[in-house]
C-alpha cells in the first residue's frame, strides 16, 4: 500500500498508480483526513499512517523541479518507511493518475457510439456526447440506435434530467462536436446541457446550437484551433488542451464543406526559461476520413524524432456501406493508413457501429469486418512501419484508462 499525504488542494482524493507492476492504494490530505476518507482507506485494505507531515516533493511538469508539498510513505502492512529521495515520477516508475480535480495523464472513457469523454488536467472534455435516450434520424421509424447501457432515460423534466446526466456523467468543461448530424449532434442530450459550457463544433452545427440557445462556441474551420485551460485549480498555470479542427467526413452532397476531424494537444509549463511543451497529441475522425497532407502539416510542430506523429489515433474498426455502394464508415483500411502515417502509441476503436439498430434504414446499411480484424490489420501496418504491434486498447464501456503521454526523449 501507499499513502500519500499532502497538504495541496489538487492532489486531494483517492489515486491509483502502478509500481513495479503491482496496483497500489495512494491516499492523499488536503486540510485534514475525513472519517469517510479513512473509512474507505480501511475497507481496501490501506494503512493510514495519520497525522501531519511534513511536506517534502511534488512534482509539476516534465523535465521540471520540484515543490515541497508532501510526503510519500509505503507499508506492506509490517514496516513502514519513507520512500522519496528524488522526483515523485522516478520514485512511481510511472505516473500518478488521479481521480481528484487534476489528471497527471490524459484519461480515456468510452460512452458507446461515438460518445466519449477526454480528460486532461482539470478540463473534462465531451465528445459527440451521446447521453440521453436513443439516437433517432427522423422518426424511430426511420433509424433509430439504442445504447447498451451508458444513456438516461429521457423524462423531458429540465432540472431533473440535468441532474441525472450529472451524477452518471460528472461534470464538463466543454463539449466538442465533429459534425452537425444526429449522431454527433445529440439534440436530445444538447437540450439539457448548461448553455454556458463551452463548445467546440463545425459551421454546419450553428443552426442547431443557436436554437437550443448556446452562446459559449467556437466554430471552427479546417486549420483553426482553440484553447482550453487545464491546469491545476489551485495553482494556475499555462497547461492547455489545443483543439483544432482538420478536414473529415463529407456528409452531404460532394460540393458541401466537409465536417470536423480534430488533433487534441497537451501543453504543460517545462522549465520556467523554456515555457511550454507538447506533451500530449490524439487525433479523431469518426468516419475514418483524413487528408493525409493536412494532418502532416498540422502536426509538424509536434513530430518526434523517430516520426511519430500522434499518441494516439480513434478510428472506427467497422467498415459500413450504405444502400450497397456508399462507404459511410471507412474501417480498418483506414485506421491502418492512420498507422503508417502517424505511427501512434494506441490505436482505440470507436464503439459507432455497437447497440441495437431498427427502422428501415437499418436494412440499408451493411458492416464489414470485426474487431478482431480490426486488431489484425493494425498489427500488420505496425510491424511493417517498425513501431510496437500491440496499439489497440478495447476499454469498457464507462471505464476510464489512461492514455500514453509522449515520450520525453522528443
Amino acid at each position: 500500500m501507499i499513502a500519500f499525504v499532502a497538504n495541496a488542494p489538487w492532489v486531494s482524493g483517492c489515486f491509483d498508480t502502478a509500481l513495479s507492476k503491482q496496483r497500489h492504494r495512494v491516499a492523499s490530505e488536503s486540510a485534514g483526513v475525513s472519517l469517510s476518507l479513512r473509512k474507505h482507506l480501511a475497507e481496501t485494505g490501506a494503512l493510514w499512517l495519520g497525522g501531519s507531515t511534513r511536506a517534502l516533493w511534488q512534482h509539476r511538469g516534465p523535465s521540471s523541479g520540484t515543490t515541497p508539498i508532501g510526503c510519500l510513505v509505503v507499508s506492506d502492512g509490517n514496516h513502514t518507511g519513507p520512500v522519496m529521495s528524488g522526483l515523485a515520477e522516478v520514485a512511481f516508475e510511472g505516473s500518478l493518475v488521479g481521480r481528484g480535480p487534476y489528471q497527471r495523464e490524459p484519461r480515456f472513457t468510452s460512452l458507446e457510439t461515438n460518445a466519449s469523454i477526454l480528460e486532461v488536467g482539470t478540463a473534462r472534455i465531451f465528445v459527440d456526447p451521446h447521453l440521453v435516450g436513443p439516437l433517432v434520424f427522423l422518426d424511430p421509424r426511420f433509424f433509430a440506435q439504442y445504447k447498451n447501457k451508458l444513456h438516461v432515460p429521457d423524462t423531458e423534466r429540465v432540472q431533473e434530467m440535468r441532474q441525472r446526466i450529472r451524477e452518471q456523467f460528472g461534470r464538463m468543461t466543454c463539449i466538442v462536436l465533429s459534425q452537425a448530424l444526429a449522431d454527433h449532434a445529440h439534440e436530445p442530450t444538447l437540450r439539457y446541457l448548461d448553455r454556458q459550457t463551452l463548445i467546440v463544433a463545425p459551421h454546419s452545427a450553428r443552426s442547431l446550437l443557436d436554437g437550443l440557445g448556446f452562446r459559449n462556441v467556437r466554430y471552427l474551420h479546417p486549420g483553426e484551433d482553440c484553447h482550453v485551460s487545464c491546469g491545476p485549480e489551485d495553482s494556475p498555470s499555462e497547461e492547455c488542451i489545443e483543439i483544432r479542427a482538420v478536414k473529415g467526413s463529407v456528409v452531404g452532397p460532394p460540393w458541401q464543406n466537409p465536417e470536423n476531424g480534430y488533433i487534441f494537444r497537451l501543453y504543460r509549463p517545462c522549465e520556467p526559461s523554456a515555457g511550454l511543451r507538447c506533451v500530449f497529441r490524439m487525433f479523431y475522425e469518426p468516419h475514418g476520413n483524413f487528408d493525409e497532407a493536412e494532418l502532416r502539416a498540422a502536426l509538424a510542430s509536434s513530430r518526434d524524432a523517430d516520426g511519430r506523429l500522434v499518441d494516439v489515433v480513434l478510428a472506427p474498426p467497422v467498415r459500413v456501406i450504405f444502400a450497397g455502394f456508399y462507404e459511410l464508415l471507412r474501417g480498418a483500411p483506414s485506421a491502418s493508413e492512420l498507422v503508417r502515417i502517424l505511427r501512434p502509441r494506441m490505436v482505440i476503436p470507436i464503439r459507432n457501429w455497437e447497440g441495437r439498430q431498427s427502422g428501415f434504414l437499418s436494412m440499408l446499411l451493411r458492416g464489414n469486418g470485426s474487431l478482431a480484424d480490426f486488431r489484425e490489420k493494425i498489427t500488420e501496418m505496425a510491424r511493417h512501419v517498425g513501431i510496437d504491434e500491440d496499439l489497440v486498447r478495447v476499454g469498457e464501456p464507462g471505464v476510464a484508462f489512461s492514455l500514453p503521454l509522449r515520450s520525453t526523449g522528443n
